[in-house]
């Protein structure tokens, strides 16, 4: 069993604003060959609100580079993480915010499709958090009147949350559907101060692609291996129960882009050659 193992778009690039995650608008066409260069298999794709319109992902004549893109440098995109969601979610208390979410989200899944993109994924933190049980009703009418345009364009809902594992069980079986499961991300869970061998027993079937980040309580991302998670405990569950996704490295910020993604793949090949059988880091 070999993982694929991926870079959150933007880890490439210089910090803009001090944002520790945006889509990286003057050089996201350089970050293909730079993941490339240091073996990354994937890159998951952003969509922000501050570069939202000029996102090439919502143009045909975009998409056609980003394809032209993967091609040359045999890297593939097989996730967007929509962090535009989180401030216009779709379970907005004003109906305007919503009607206009829902359908975006239905046409990103249609752009999705042509650049082979398989997951969405919605970060429901924040603004777009699930802790009010009207709020999950309301993402479940959304997202199973999406399930026929799911099943003809073979895309799958993605859920990033702040729910616990109990409530994160509950959500996949009030919505109770195959195109829907979940984005498990490893720095956010011991930020909340989650137990990883809890909530990788309780829902592992479901996780539709993994983050690699670390964290502590106190502080959100800090470097690969200097936080909370224990990235053995991890591995060795996701290896127990079946999983073969991709790993995307969300890794804290550093000076020198290039190093610290280096050092986050040659990090996290060496857990997958661990518990994957994946081939060898890169020197």
């Amino acid at each position: 069993m070999i993982c694929k193992l991926g870079i959150m778009q933007g880890r490439l690039s210089p910090v803009i604003d001090n944002q520790i995650q945006s889509f990286p608008l003057e050089s996201w066409k350089e970050e293909f060959s730079l993941a490339s260069d240091i073996g990354y298999e994937i890159i998951e794709w952003v969509v922000d609100t501050n570069t939202f319109e000029e996102n090439p992902l919502h143009s045909q004549e975009g998409r056609k580079e980003i394809k032209s893109l993967q091609s040359t440098y045999d890297l593939a995109v097989h996730s967007i993480c929509c962090d535009y969601l989180m401030d216009y979610p779709l379970t907005s208390s004003i109906e305007s915010v919503r009607i206009d979410s829902t359908n975006y989200l239905r046409n990103l899944i249609k752009y999705s499709q042509e650049i082979g993109i398989k997951f969405v994924e919605l970060p429901l933190v924040a603004k777009a958090s699930l802790k009010k049980d009207e709020d999950r009703h309301t993402l479940k009418e959304i997202l199973l009147n999406m399930s026929d345009l799911l099943s003809d364009t073979n895309t799958c809902i993605l859920l990033e949350t702040d729910l616990d594992p109990e409530n994160i069980l509950n959500l996949l079986n009030l919505i109770d559907t195959p195109h829907v499961k979940l984005n498990y991300d490893t720095g956010n869970s011991a930020y909340w101060g989650f137990r990883a061998d809890l909530e990788i027993s309780k829902y592992a079937q479901y996780i539709g692609n993994v983050h690699i980040k670390d964290c502590t309580p106190e502080d959100y991302s800090v470097p690969l291996g200097t936080g909370n998670v224990n990235f053995d405990t991890v591995f060795s569950l996701l290896r127990e129960n079946g999983y073969g996704g991709d790993f995307i490295v969300q890794n804290a910020r550093g000076s020198e882009d290039f190093q610290v993604a280096l050092e986050a793949y040659n990090f996290t090949r060496f857990y997958i050659e661990k518990y994957f059988s994946a081939p060898q880091i890169r020197k």
